[in-house]
């Protein structure tokens, strides 16, 4: 009875049978959308030098992305990893396209989990599935901003679940990994972390000791801001700190070696 409470939450609260099929449309449309004639627009600057720079091994891509890139590691592992499948625009511009599917999942289906209701929840979710900046952004393999997105709803839910006392491991996962998939997202988990010391300690005041509610509240957010830390100190010093020093490389050169080595038909 245990095991099988545990994950009663994976059902979500109370989604009856008109939600779940409201939302795999919503899902399907959004997916439409960002899949739709993914691979037939010719590759950007930017996707071209993302496209060299995730070539060879783990230490050469490291390199790459120190003096080449802006952006976290774990982004260029990512796509070096899908180039292993199949270097083409729609492999190069799969991952953003995917994650920003996932955003309209998860603001449909996972917010209510935390507590949000289901109609503000489908409202944000069809918002997302339909955004014309959204779909530019998920079609878009050079940037991050899709990833970063669904990053944050993430963190926003697991922000929530872990104030209510749920799920606090994968709170932890979440802000260890968020600076290593977005040098911005350090902040809006910092603000996150302010307002879960503010609520709890607004809900600890009403005991009498007002010091020991104020030391309760802070180791309640000291954890998470410890996995923040650690993931912010080894994205400083994987990438972030050697970035900048870079050089810049001749459009029609990088071009041309692009095409000479995975000459495409696009």
């Amino acid at each position: 009875m245990r095991e099988a409470s545990r994950w009663r939450w994976l059902r979500g609260p109370g989604y009856s049978r008109r939600y779940w099929a409201a939302c795999l449309l919503l899902i399907l449309f959004a997916a439409f959308l960002r899949f739709n004639g993914l691979g037939d627009d010719d590759l950007s600057y930017d996707e071209l030098e993302m496209s060299l720079i995730v070539r060879g091994n783990i230490e050469e891509i490291i390199e790459e992305t120190r003096h080449m890139n802006s952006s976290p590691i774990i982004s260029s592992l990512i796509l070096a990893g899908m180039q292993k499948i199949e270097v083409s625009p729609f492999s190069i511009r799969f991952i953003p396209a995917i994650a920003g599917t996932l955003t309209v999942a998860a603001l449909a289906l996972v917010l209510p989990i935390a507590g949000i209701r289901q109609s503000t929840a489908f409202l944000a979710a069809s918002l997302a599935s339909a955004s014309d900046p959204a779909i530019r952004l998920a079609q878009d393999g050079a940037r991050q901003y899709t990833q970063d997105t669904l990053l944050v709803v993430i963190i926003l839910t697991s922000g929530l679940l872990y104030l209510q006392g749920k799920w606090k491991y994968l709170f932890f996962a979440t802000l260890f990994i968020a600076p290593l998939l977005g040098y911005g997202i350090p902040l809006f988990c910092s603000a996150m972390l302010l307002l879960i010391l503010t609520k709890r300690w607004l809900d600890l005041k009403k005991e009498k000791d007002l010091v020991r509610s104020s030391v309760n509240a802070i180791i309640f957010v000291l954890w998470p801001a410890l996995f923040l830390a650690a993931g912010s100190i080894l994205t400083y010093e994987i990438t972030l700190n050697h970035q900048g020093t870079g050089y810049a490389i001749d459009g029609r050169s990088l071009a041309s070696s692009y095409y000479r080595e995975n000459p495409l038909n696009i």
